[in-house]
């Protein structure tokens, strides 16, 4: 199989980090620019996003929750609790992406995109209701919501010190050094660009 992410999208860290929970062994890691449109990825996803996995058989996938599905079975969203603790880290992200990518695209003489205001305040209210957090955890929705709180201080550090509370921020100390989670980090992505999942394993 063959997963493409990107080194700074927090989907592709949270397929990566699925396919390490799922104890999969053998899976080629492709690090893309997808706003490049690169001819490998758009040749098997015609919307250049990541993540993107091509199995074995040929199939390609391309939507997160499909591809965690996938590497983690059925039981990758166990019970109610677990489903609503996804579903709020994977919109958290949705609103991240616009804040920032919207943002990014302002021309500066511009009126201000009043997305990016709603995204932020949506983003604002969303930490103030956080799920329970477990940072040590190996279940999808908990790795989901680390990766969100994550994406929080990359996206919008502004936010991330006043927002989300002193105790989930202490979490992520916890969350960010597990191996794991080191070695899908965007910097770690950019300055080691592996090639297989188990050069992430390997990671200590």
């Amino acid at each position: 199989m063959k997963l493409f992410v990107s080194t700074v999208s927090p989907f592709g860290r949270l397929a990566m980090t699925s396919a390490l929970a799922a104890g999969i062994e053998e899976l080629e890691i492709s690090v893309v620019n997808p706003w490049a449109n690169p001819v490998a990825l758009e040749s098997v996803n015609p919307f250049s996003q990541v993540p993107t996995l091509v199995t074995d058989g040929g199939t390609t996938l391309i939507e997160t929750l499909v591809i965690a599905r996938r590497f983690l079975g059925d039981d990758f969203l166990k019970n109610d609790g677990e489903a609503a603790t996804a579903g709020y880290a994977t919109i958290l992200l949705d609103q991240l992406v616009k804040y920032y990518s919207v943002g990014r695209d302002q021309p500066k003489e511009a009126t201000v995109h009043p997305h990016i205001a709603r995204a932020k305040n949506a983003i604002i209210r969303a930490l103030a209701k956080a799920p329970r957090f477990e940072p040590e955890s190996e279940r999808f929705s908990q790795l989901a919501l680390g990766i969100a709180f994550d994406y929080v201080l990359l996206r919008a550090p502004d936010v991330y010190p006043v927002h989300l509370s002193e105790e989930n921020r202490q979490k992520m100390k916890t969350f960010t050094a597990r191996p794991w989670l080191r070695a899908t980090s965007p910097a770690w992505l950019e300055e080691h660009m592996p090639t297989s999942l188990a050069e992430l394993r390997a990671v200590k």
